[in-house]
């Protein structure tokens, strides 16, 4: 029988305890305290053989992912091992990159299941499996080669529907507290039935949390006292409720439109030096290349956001070409001004509409400030291009925009719209006709 649910560092509960004594992995983790006590727990219990490995799925520079079977349940999950577990800090890191995941609860976050110590003393932690997911890296690699299929699936539209959901899951994150610094497009996943997964929390890292101010604008707020084992007396943010609905507020009470997360995620993180890097380059703010700790926030994960949104729009890198090198990389990053998506033609794809260009702009400011404030407010912008009430910035966004109210006035007086219309021109009709007439005479 397993043992009781017990409270471990960063809030983490342990359910299952799986693996045999692991004094050499504790005794290795030196100046890492806090993520030794969490080993010094996960040892204590026995071993089984809960998990049969299938085979390897993917390999980085400090853990592999593998396909293992989930014997008491009978599925098959991921199970993510550490491979340098000597490493006391990155043995701290991969920690609590299972708590933060483990505590967002959210569809675009594939879910934790498990963690624990395998029987060679190895950290690892059980998610679920994304099979048959591809990344959008591959899919604007199938863009860029010009394939007509891959363009008929991938519509303009749907890009943007991912994206958008994608923002989403920022929100979330950043409402309770979390920055994922890392969002590109090898870390988004796309499933054959309209899935879609922000994975690779691995450079995560807390951060005061973000919640909506009047109006539906981001704010930054004072974080909630964290919770104990009783969601009902975590303190809540400003339009959400506490009790049965956990995470996901319980439902809204009174006017409010939001309900806010129930509490910040907590997790054990080793310090951020001032100057260091965490993330991928290519794809990082300004101020995140500049290793400014205390600057990092949600337009910084905008950033990177808008810099996949562009890519996967126009299927041209935001900076465009340049050497590899990190000192021109890192240049073009705090100085080069992007040209806007829309200056790229491509033979099928065609030019990237104006109005998504201008969000991308927007997006790729240098200045945080000048960003879009929130991923929130990213994705309502793009809900608007989507709906047709993008902001008019040119006469072709205006038709556009007044065809879209024209056909969503269909829709709504199915009967009324199409009588008016064709009164309508036939009254223009007659009076062009006798315009005409007169003219000839």
């Amino acid at each position: 029988m397993s043992p009781p649910p017990e409270r471990v560092a960063g809030g983490l509960e342990r359910v299952h305890v799986r693996a045999p004594a692991a004094a050499a992995t504790t005794a290795a983790l030196g100046r890492a305290d806090r993520a030794a006590s969490v080993v010094a727990r996960l040892a204590g219990g026995e071993p089984d053989d809960r998990y049969a490995p299938e085979g390897e799925v993917g390999r980085g520079g400090m853990g592999k992912v593998l396909r293992v079977r989930d014997r008491d349940l009978n599925r098959a999950v991921a199970m993510k091992v550490l491979l340098r577990g000597d490493d006391g800090a990155a043995l701290e890191r991969f920690l609590a990159e299972a708590q933060i995941t483990g505590q967002l609860e959210h569809p675009a976050v594939l879910a934790v299941h498990d963690v624990g110590l395998d029987a060679d003393g190895a950290a690892f932690f059980t998610m679920r499996l994304a099979e048959g997911h591809e990344p959008l890296d591959r899919v604007i690699e199938r863009l860029r080669a010009g394939d007509p299929a891959t363009h008929r699936e991938w519509t303009f539209e749907r890009r943007v529907a991912v994206v958008q959901r994608v923002a989403q899951a920022l929100h979330y994150a950043h409402r309770r507290g979390v920055l994922h610094r890392d969002v590109k497009p090898s870390n988004v996943l796309v499933g054959p039935f309209g899935e879609v997964f922000l994975v690779d929390w691995g450079v995560a890292t807390l951060m005061e949390p973000v919640a909506p101010a009047a109006g539906g604008a981001a704010t930054r707020q004072d974080a909630p006292a964290p919770c104990g084992a009783v969601p009902a007396t975590c303190a809540v943010p400003a339009g959400g409720s506490a009790g049965a609905g956990g995470a996901a507020g319980g439902g809204a009470s009174g006017d409010a439109a939001v309900a806010a997360p129930a509490a910040p995620v907590r997790a054990e993180l080793p310090a951020d030096e001032e100057g260091s890097w965490a993330g991928t380059l290519a794809y990082m703010a300004p101020e995140q290349v500049l290793g400014a700790q205390g600057e990092l926030g949600a337009p910084t994960d905008v950033y990177a956001l808008s810099a996949l949104l562009y890519e996967l729009l126009s299927l041209h890198y935001y900076l465009g070409e340049l050497e590899g090198k990190v000192s021109d990389v890192v240049a073009a990053i705090l100085r080069r001004r992007p040209l806007d998506a829309e200056a790229y033609w491509h033979r099928v794809n065609g030019r990237v509409p104006r109005a998504l260009s201008r969000i991308c702009r927007r997006g790729l400011q240098k200045r945080p400030a000048d960003r879009w404030r929130s991923a929130e407010e990213l994705a309502r912008a793009l809900q608007a291009w989507l709906e047709g009430r993008a902001p008019v910035v040119c006469p072709g966004t205006a038709i556009q925009r007044g065809l879209a109210g024209y056909l969503r006035w269909i829709d709504r007086r199915p009967t009324l719209a199409p009588a008016v219309t064709i009164a309508a021109a036939a009254a223009l009709l007659a009076w062009t006709a006798a315009a005409t007439v007169l003219a000839l005479r």
